[in-house]
């Protein structure tokens, strides 16, 4: 009998020791590094060797915690601008040839392949800085019931694009901003801002009248197949006096007045973000939130162009902490002040770094929920912009000259690959991504662009003393395909980063982050 239970115990025990050892897996990652020197880019999303999930680092290092049942916030996408230049530009394209437009909204919107499957687009309601003429949905002085709205003749070569967008992620996201109320709605009659006196007018009909011409603008573009998700009220409030372009100073008392009856009239059907400027005026969003009922606003929209972003989403969240944020607008420019778009690439490091610190994985850490660059796309020239605008160096995600013809007139620019780093993984990273290139190239796989994306806890503790105020890494979970994504990004210039990765007892790994770099880790929960 004792022979038996002998037996019975150690076949127990290597059965055990057979079911441990069949748990460890391997873990996938992609890589991205730059000259230290020069900033190019040497490795772009380059997929690695498989990490076992049993291996250990380098001794010494950082030890990374992961709780995925710490949730902090939900990712909702990521994305760009499509004003009404990008959707020239784009429409000229597949003028021209239908498989090269095919292709590159593929690499832009498809989470299949090499696509970067963003799904986030902002676009304007009427005219913009990168339009070609300057509109609104209502130009008819003193139409106060609307009965001559209509989506004007450049803003529908974006409805075309964004239905062909849709055929290639069904799921897309829109946001739909104005840079302007019509001019009769103003109190100058110019849609250009000159002065922040230039503002809406101050009557109740005025108001009611805004109020239904966003309600309009749902159900116009609602009848061309297309569901605008969120809105916000006006594009920069704060820059009233501007001379180049549509715009309309808009404080936060005039927000709170407007915001209550779009709200209303949206039934539902839409949300509303407030603010939608820079994190230098953190007291806007917040007054706006604080003088209306609960519900009005579904979150708060941030730009980069001044003030400082963890202190400004920290004190949101500290006072909303139940309400989401969003980066939803921030412009990169060709080196020099001058359009050249050979040089879309340059300075990739540095400027790879900032965008990832600070609208990306960086924001994400402060509890953005989105990150969405400005410009999706623009000729040689960094245009169509209206003539007086004198931005003429803005640097897209995409650059397509009017000669493109070959895969290779198309340059992807610097602001595509940071996005990648996030949509390819998080939006559209129901599974892990496929098979790559090791060189500076594309991601390939197959993944879904249904994304239960959440940030979640990651507790980062060096070993030895290292110093880890050049890392940034944060964790996620989607909790549909219990897809876990760690993004790392080592700002040192100069020495590699020993970490070691730990998700309870499931999963332990250990790897060395090479310096100036950015890497995705991803792995199935088990």
């Amino acid at each position: 009998l004792l022979r038996l239970l002998l037996m019975f115990v150690l076949t127990f025990l290597l059965a055990l020791a057979y079911l441990s050892a069949g748990s460890a897996f391997e873990v996938k990652s992609w890589l991205t590094t730059a000259d230290p020197n020069t900033g190019a880019a040497i490795l772009l999303l380059a997929e690695q060797a498989p990490i076992s999930s049993n291996s250990k680092s380098d001794s010494g290092g950082v030890n990374v915690n992961i709780n995925i049942n710490d949730i902090k916030q939900t990712i909702l996408g990521y994305g760009a601008g499509l004003p009404q230049s990008s959707a020239k530009v784009l429409s000229d394209l597949k003028n021209q040839s239908l498989e090269l437009y095919n292709s590159v909204l593929h690499k832009l919107f498809s989470s299949d392949g090499d696509g970067a499957g963003m799904n986030i687009l902002r676009f304007p309601m009427g005219s913009c800085d990168f339009s070609m003429t300057i509109t609104s949905y209502d130009e008819v002085k003193n139409d106060y019931n609307l009965d001559s709205f209509s989506i004007d003749e450049e803003s529908l070569l974006i409805v075309n694009v964004l239905q062909d967008i849709m055929q290639v992620n069904p799921k897309l996201i829109l946001i739909a901003t104005p840079w302007s109320a019509p001019s009769w709605l103003k109190e100058w009659n110019e849609m250009i801002a000159y002065s922040e006196n230039n503002t809406l007018l101050s009557t109740d009909q005025a108001y009611q009248t805004y109020a239904q011409y966003f309600a309009k603008t749902l159900r116009a573009y609602k009848e061309q197949g297309l569901n605008i998700q969120y809105f916000t009220l006006q594009n920069e409030p704060l820059f009233g006096n501007g001379d180049q372009y549509p715009g309309m100073y808009f404080d936060s008392a005039q927000a709170a007045k407007l915001g209550p009856l779009v709200h209303h009239l949206l039934g539902g059907e839409a949300k509303l973000l407030a603010y939608d400027h820079n994190w230098d005026a953190p007291s806007y969003p917040m007054d706006v939130l604080s003088t209306t009922p609960s519900g009005t606003f579904a979150g708060t929209a941030w730009h980069c162009y001044g003030g400082d972003m963890a202190t400004a989403m920290e004190e949101m969240h500290s006072q909303h902490p139940d309400l989401p944020q969003h980066v939803t607008e921030c412009t990169g420019g060709y080196p020099d002040g001058v359009c050249d778009i050979t040089k879309g690439m340059e300075g990739f490091g540095w400027n790879h770094e900032w965008d990832m610190s600070n609208i990306l994985l960086g924001a994400a850490a402060h509890w953005s929920s989105s990150g969405v660059k400005w410009i999706l796309a623009l000729d040689e020239h960094c245009g169509p912009t209206l003539p007086k605008v004198t931005f003429t160096n803005g640097r897209p995600l995409v650059a397509i000259p009017s000669w493109a013809s070959t895969e290779k007139d198309i340059q992807y620019n610097q602001d595509y690959y940071s996005i990648k780093h996030m949509s390819k993984f998080l939006v559209s990273g129901a599974s892990q991504a496929g098979n790559t290139t090791t060189a500076a190239g594309a991601v390939g796989g197959t993944s879904s662009s249904d994304s239960s994306t959440v940030r979640v806890g990651t507790a980062i503790k060096p070993s030895d003393g290292t110093d880890t105020s050049n890392l940034i890494l944060e964790s996620f979970h989607n909790e549909k395909t219990h897809l876990v994504t760690v993004i790392a990004m080592n700002t040192d210039h100069s020495n590699a980063l020993s970490i070691h990765v730990n998700q309870g007892q499931e999963v332990s790994f250990g790897d060395s982050l090479p310096p100036f770099s950015t890497k995705v880790y991803q792995w199935i929960k088990k």
